[in-house]
């Protein structure tokens, strides 16, 4: 790049973008190609050919580069790119990492080690967690969803049960936290109880 900047660019003027290519090829074919190279001590027209049939094929579809970010793990050990979510392991929260996004996965890596790999998220505030990224306590807390809070329910009673399908009936507001808690009662007063008093 320096030998073309100090010895092509400053003697010549270009029309256009099509001058230019045309120029700079009659130069590297006829100046810069033939002159013997200061290190190599060698034509480099003359070592180009013999290095041709030796190279590749470039690939039909470049590579995708992807887009690469320092971010940091949050307490919800989640990082956030592009107003999405994605999980890292629990371990890490507070730490800065590295991702790298391409347009379909988004990869974490700490230093040049994999953390973990996600699909790209679609929608702002959309959140990609895998389960095991999560302390235990809150892997516990996601295993207890709307169907297991709706068979439990079942288990402690009719009135328990209809509560809990209210509490969780609404799609908008569903309160799967309200129902949960509901249910943690059936292990402090028992089943019986809560029965009674749901």
């Amino acid at each position: 790049m320096k030998y073309v900047k100090g010895n092509f660019l400053p003697t010549r003027r270009f029309r256009d973008l099509a001058d230019l290519n045309a120029q700079v090829r009659t130069w590297v074919l006829e100046e810069a190609g033939q002159r013997r190279h200061g290190t190599t001590l060698t034509q480099p027209l003359a070592l180009f050919a013999l290095e041709r049939p030796l190279m590749r094929r470039l690939p039909a579809i470049a590579p995708d580069l992807g887009t690469w970010q320092r971010v940091s793990v949050h307490r919800d050990c989640h990082v956030q790119f592009d107003r999405c979510f994605y999980s890292a392991p629990f371990t890490h929260v507070g730490q800065a990492l590295w991702l790298r996004a391409t347009d379909n996965v988004v990869v974490l890596y700490e230093d040049y080690r994999h953390l973990a790999s996600h699909l790209r998220a679609r929608r702002p505030g959309q959140r990609m967690t895998q389960r095991d990224h999560l302390p235990p306590q809150a892997r516990a807390f996601f295993a207890r969803d709307k169907a297991w809070c709706l068979t439990r329910a079942a288990d402690v009673g009719p009135r328990c049960a209809e509560l809990v399908e209210r509490l969780l009936a609404d799609r908008v507001s569903e309160r799967l936290r309200a129902a949960q808690g509901v249910l943690a009662l059936s292990t402090r007063y028992g089943q019986g109880k809560l029965s009674k008093k749901a």
